[in-house]
């Protein structure tokens, strides 16, 4: 059982993780957001989210200059609340810093929040002598310096600050207290608009595994777990209400793209299990991810041994959840990562180092401060545990950092900024660029599938001959044409396909018949005989629209709830009132 902690000690806590947040974060402040394996792709997505949110569009979805000017339905899928997080900063210093460098003011912000949350988690677990240290051993993890400096994955760096105030929400829940089931549902709807993905491995990992166990072993009353267990369950649905806006559409219209090769090839799970090194397909990664494994594994049993001598269950059960998640992110059961399981949208098992940061950080500091271990001793063992994958990251780290600031680098920024490449699973279903393509469309890419389409206007009717197309009206989100085909035909739109397009126009109002036009999947319909002003517009799916209105009213009560309890008397267990004296 953790301790109660309300409020956090006076103290530099604060101070000292900006402070480290600055030093960890140094070259990218000095540098800009480095040359990652996705640095080119965050920056398409941050400077084409902002213009759109500038524009008017509230929930931006279609990225219009994506891949030369055909579009990509990026943020159908892709989480946008970091993103929201730095439209801000391009707005305000767009015309003063370049995108890299305020990408990469974003990254450590995100990284000082994982502290600051961090903190507030080990403080909430009674760790007030080793809160500080437990957040900046979170901080410096080898997995989270590498997804800044090699990976990139701006997603997962938001996740790294929003876990631990889910898993913070989710004990106060497992205790009763019915004002966090507010917070709960806040920190689901976090994780899951920060990074799809680890909103998975840490439901199945962390979240659904610790409230088990911490029911289960409670010395509680039966009807007093069965109040925990169900302030969970609110909160966690409230959660998912929360974030539905995007997590509905996301689920529902995968098959319009190229996701089916997300699966197979580099992105093959089987390729990437720590037991199955025959079949690695980076050798350079994997050693990385062996080194970073090793490490959490050995601060799950130093907490372990940390905890001899009648220290309580809480730190064993965190221990537990890391050895465990280690040995199913290894390969221990290959099932889990074959072809039929959920978890193959992951691509990657050794995301699960996220989560295994946390449980693992969390273990040794709360071994450590109940057994009344020094700091500096918390410390040199963290430090003795991770240091061969540290040596792993400089290695990786070292010519990345190199590259940012070199000619040819800034070079591929600018044509970057001229034919914003997409991945390749943001292809509509069916081109034929996808297999090979998928998740690496890069700049050459883009040049393939603009000579294969060819010089033209943004419309064209087909056949030419008895089809003409007059452009009246062209935005990023819509075109209205003229059309006259006086015995039918086909017009076709320089834009991919994706079913949330609808041509609608008089005689039209449900929208003309859709069809990919050819290899290129270009965006096209039939048209009817006669004249014809018809306008093209962006329509979700009638379950993406009954999510949204289902967000939208549930952000509504979630602030007024939040607003009428915060007049209410504070809230011990569910049902019990606390009046201050």
């Amino acid at each position: 059982m953790t301790a109660e902690v309300t409020r956090p000690p006076a103290s530099g806590g604060v101070w000292i993780i900006l402070v480290a947040a600055v030093l960890l974060g140094a070259p990218i402040l000095l540098l800009g957001a480095p040359a990652t394996d996705n640095a080119h792709y965050n920056l398409n997505w941050a400077e084409q989210f902002a213009a759109l949110l500038a524009s008017g569009v509230a929930v931006p979805r279609w990225l219009p200059d994506a891949f030369g000017g055909l579009g990509s339905p990026t943020f159908v899928f892709y989480a946008p609340l970091p993103f929201y997080a730095t439209a801000p900063l391009l707005w305000l210093f767009g015309n003063v810093l370049d995108g890299g460098r305020i990408m990469g003011l974003v990254q450590v912000a995100m990284l000082a929040g994982s502290g600051l949350m961090m903190r507030r988690w080990l403080l909430q677990c009674g760790a007030a002598r080793h809160a500080t240290v437990g957040s900046l051993i979170y901080m410096a993890a080898p997995y989270h310096l590498f997804d800044i400096y090699v990976r990139g994955s701006f997603g997962e760096i938001a996740a790294y600050a929003a876990l631990p105030l889910l898993v913070a929400a989710l004990d106060r829940c497992l205790r009763g207290h019915c004002r966090h089931v507010l917070w709960l549902a806040f920190a689901t709807a976090l994780l899951l608009l920060s990074h799809l993905p680890s909103a998975m491995l840490a439901a199945v990992f962390v979240a659904i595994p610790y409230a088990f166990l911490r029911l289960a072993s409670a010395a509680r009353p039966m009807a007093a777990r069965m109040r925990g267990g169900a302030a969970v369950l609110a909160g966690a649905t409230g959660g998912i209400v929360l974030a539905a806006f995007q997590v509905v559409p996301a689920l529902a219209m995968l098959s319009a793209n190229s996701f089916e090769h997300m699966t197979t090839g580099r992105y093959d799970s089987a390729g990437w299990l720590l037991l199955r090194p025959d079949a690695w397909l980076s050798a350079g990664y994997m050693t990385f991810v062996a080194t970073a494994a090793f490490g959490v594994a050995a601060l799950a049993i130093a907490g372990l041994a940390f905890t001899r001598g009648g220290v309580g269950g809480e730190p064993r059960i965190w221990a537990v959840l890391t050895l465990l998640g280690g040995a199913f992110m290894a390969g221990i059961l290959p099932a889990l990562w074959s072809d039929g399981s959920p978890l193959t949208r992951v691509q990657f098992p050794w995301r699960m180092l996220l989560v295994l940061d946390f449980t693992s950080v969390t273990a040794l500091v709360l071994a450590a401060e109940h057994s009344g271990r020094p700091r500096r001793a918390t410390l040199a063992v963290w430090f003795l545990t991770v240091l061969p994958a540290l040596f792993v990251l400089a290695a990786a780290a070292y010519p990345i950092l190199r590259t940012t600031t070199t000619n040819a680098w800034r070079e591929t920024y600018r044509t970057v900024v001229a034919y914003r490449p997409d991945p390749g699973e943001y292809l509509p279903a069916g081109h034929w660029l996808g297999p090979s393509a998928a998740g690496v469309a890069s700049i050459d890419h883009v040049l393939q599938l603009l000579a294969s389409i060819g010089p033209g206007s943004r419309a064209w009717g087909e056949p030419e001959a008895e089809v003409g197309v007059r452009v009246v009206e062209s935005g990023p989100l819509g075109e209205r044409l003229a059309v006259a085909a006086p015995y039918g035909g086909r017009v076709v739109l320089r834009r991919f396909d994706f079913p949330a397009w609808h041509l609608v126009g008089p005689g039209a109002e449900l929208g003309l018949p859709r069809e990919p036009h050819g290899p290129d999947r270009l965006l096209s319909f039939r048209v009817p005989p006669g004249e014809h002003t018809l306008e093209l517009v962006w329509i979700m799916p009638l379950s993406a629209r009954i999510a949204a209105l289902a967000s939208v009213l549930g952000w509504f009560a979630w602030g007024l709830a939040a607003l009428s309890w915060r007049f209410l008397p504070s809230a011990g267990p569910i049902g019990v009132p606390v009046r201050s004296p």
